[in-house]
């Protein structure tokens, strides 16, 4: 697979499915910080939408970053750490970006942001090896000419 090739592949792959992963680690992280509350399941529930949405609002950008980045990490760097560190880093750009605009930083936003953007990453970058290669010419095109075969 050529570099441009990867970069896509991992930009797509991070994008669709980064934020979901963040939005299912930080269902049960915001459930153990607020307590234990009782009705908390059901209106996660209700709100399913609007939390999905919220998610990818908050979390896509960082996972396009992220995905963009790892990839075009040199082999030597293309490890475990580093795409925790990558991740971590893209994941706490917006809450600093949202204390430059507005001038105060909730400090568990900025946590759970860089927790689940961390996990997320770590998670899609494992992931991404088993999954397809998008818009390769073997994607496009899988009959190859016979001179091939």
């Amino acid at each position: 697979m050529s570099k441009t090739h990867r970069i896509i592949n991992n930009a797509v792959w991070f994008t669709l499915f980064g934020p979901l992963i963040g939005l299912i680690i930080a269902i049960p992280t915001i459930y153990i910080y607020t307590g234990y509350p009782s009705g908390f399941f059901r209106d996660i529930i209700r709100e399913l939408p609007f939390a999905l949405l919220i998610t990818y609002i908050w979390g896509s950008l960082p996972a396009l970053a992220t995905g963009i980045i790892i990839a075009n990490l040199t082999p030597l760097y293309q490890k475990f750490p580093f795409a925790a560190l990558v991740g971590a880093i893209t994941s706490g750009l917006l809450p600093t970006t949202l204390l430059i605009f507005w001038g105060q930083l909730d400090f568990e936003v900025l946590g759970l942001s860089i927790l689940c953007g961390t996990l997320s990453s770590v998670t899609m970058y494992q992931a991404v090896h088993y999954l397809p290669a998008l818009f390769s010419p073997l994607a496009t095109n899988p009959e190859q000419p016979d001179s091939q075969k």
